[in-house]
């Protein structure tokens, strides 16, 4: 459920407290509390619209504005003059009990200790750059100050480290946001991508070897690599702390990655558009157009059975790779399969979609099964070795390969009638991906 509330003046400055409560700056306002489902005002605040909020871990809640600094602590307000003639947009955060560094954007540094300015520090004292647009103090009590032009830099106490492209895992020196983890973990957003500091190592994560935003599949291996594909064919996996990129095109106008699969040697299979991909080390693709025996083009789905065998679906038919040629079913006819998917049960049986119910492929033949219910959209096997079936209008259906054993609908807390994907997790919970939201059945 959203709450949601209409304020009449701009809003300033906001930040959650450690007891779970939002606090914001308001023009009009000056600072409102929301808990219990409603916004309250703060009583006994500064007569300014604070310019930015921040929580010891204790609760103590500081605020800012042009011409003060306010601590709010167990119910009562203590107000310091300060002047901050240079700025009115400000960054601030809480370091140990009563320190609080602040700055406004483009300005110095300071550091208050219970409301007495203590330190302040410019380009001349080690600060780089034109001047900070973020900050942040780290699980060891290091400042972290980002720099809109010039990069990073670190306070310990003693001297301030200038980071950025040269020396460190920056991918720009543009710094358009830090945040500080509580496992040591420093993160920067740059528009170039993303860098990480952790133990004194970097970790950059540049835009152009991010994952593309257009992600059509992904799939986890035993080892735990996550592989991805795109829709303009990229593929890559992350194996931490980095992403990888196996394949980037050349060019836009290639063919997305709809499936991934795993084999027993370690390979991974890219179910593609226009092909059929191997990597295992090096890529090797089968073509409908190739010598090899695959008759199929636009395959949506691939799956490894247990004796290591390659399936392929696709619009046309049916095709599998036994480790040295493909062979093809039911190619370029009007009655075609057309598996979205493919599951390989416990034991052994490959089952695919057909243009009603669903086909188990037993030898050479395809036997029919529910082809009452008309094309299933979805499919996957449990830890069990049932089928779970999902249809485009009527819902989930529980299959052991010859009884229905149980349907579930909107009746039964699916979001959805209309099933898109299904997904079995270790702990045996079924995942349903819905034209309306994703539900998760633990039995």
């Amino acid at each position: 459920m959203i709450a949601t509330h209409e304020f009449e003046e701009r809003t300033t400055a906001i930040a959650a407290a450690p007891d779970g409560s939002i606090w914001l700056g308001i023009g009009g306002d000056n600072l409102i509390r929301f808990e219990d489902g409603s916004w309250d005002p703060v009583p006994g605040c500064p007569d300014v619209a604070p310019g930015s909020i921040c929580f010891e871990p204790d609760g103590t809640c500081w605020i800012v504005s042009r011409s003060w600094l306010a601590r709010y602590r167990d119910g009562e307000w203590t107000v310091f003059e300060v002047n901050f003639t240079d700025g009115t947009l400000f960054v601030m955060a809480a370091g140990s009990p009563g320190e609080i560094w602040v700055t406004p954007y483009w300005g110095p540094v300071r550091r208050y200790q219970d409301g007495v300015m203590t330190d302040e520090f410019t380009a001349a004292n080690g600060l780089v750059g034109w001047g900070p647009v973020c900050l942040d103090i780290d699980a060891q009590g290091r400042i972290w100050v980002g720099d809109y032009s010039s990069g990073v830099s670190m306070f310990d106490g003693q001297n301030w480290t200038v980071y950025n492209t040269l020396n460190s895992g920056l991918p720009s020196n543009v710094i358009d946001g830090i945040a500080a983890s509580d496992d040591g973990s420093v993160f920067f957003c740059t528009p170039e991508g993303v860098a990480i500091y952790r133990n004194g190592l970097w970790s950059s994560y540049p835009g152009e070897t991010l994952m593309s935003n257009d992600i059509y599949s992904v799939a986890v291996n035993e080892r735990g690599q996550v592989f991805y594909g795109a829709g303009h064919a990229q593929i890559g996996y992350y194996e931490a702390p980095n992403w990888k990129v196996l394949y980037r095109p050349d060019h836009m106008g290639v063919c997305a990655i709809y499936d991934i699969a795993f084999d027993q040697a370690g390979g991974v299979w890219f179910a593609q558009q226009d092909m059929v991909r191997y990597w295992r080390g090096v890529f090797i693709d089968y073509r409908k157009a190739g010598k090899d025996g695959l008759r199929l083009d636009y395959v949506k789905a691939i799956r490894c059975d247990l004796d290591d065998n390659t399936w392929a679906g696709a619009m046309g038919g049916l095709a599998r790779y036994d480790g040295s040629s493909w062979v093809s079913w039911n190619t370029d006819t009007a009655n075609a399969i057309r598996p979205d998917s493919i599951v390989c049960d416990n034991e052994g049986k490959v089952w695919v979609g057909l243009p009603n119910g669903i086909g188990a492929f037993l030898g050479q033949d395809v036997v029919n099964w529910l082809p009452q219910y008309g094309n299933v959209k979805a499919m996957t096997c449990d830890n069990d070795g049932t089928l779970w079936l999902g249809f485009k209008d009527r819902g989930l259906l529980q299959f052991d390969g010859e009884n229905e054993l149980a349907w579930y609908t909107m009746d039964d807390g699916l979001p959805s009638n209309r099933i898109k994907c299904l997904e079995c997790d270790a702990s045996n919970n079924i995942w349903v991906g819905t034209g309306d939201g994703l539900a998760r059945f633990d039995r």
